[in-house]
């Protein structure tokens, strides 16, 4: 299961597709359309990357089998 900010971070990635293909579906002129959608998709990439853990499983100084 997905944590809500990740959920929420996918949604914005759609929704900000639409709003590139189709911006006249939403009410939107074209210019206006894929600015609102670029800034979307960015601000959802960058929330998913943001939210991605560094996995170190350092526990110890020997090697790595």
């Amino acid at each position: 299961m997905l944590a809500p900010a990740s959920l929420y971070a996918l949604l914005l990635i759609l929704a900000g597709a639409v709003c590139i293909v189709t911006p006249g579906t939403l009410g939107l002129s074209l210019d206006v359309g894929i600015v609102i959608g670029v800034l979307a998709v960015v601000g959802g990439v960058a929330v998913l990357v943001s939210r991605m853990r560094d996995r170190s499983d350092d526990d110890g100084d020997g090697a790595v089998v």
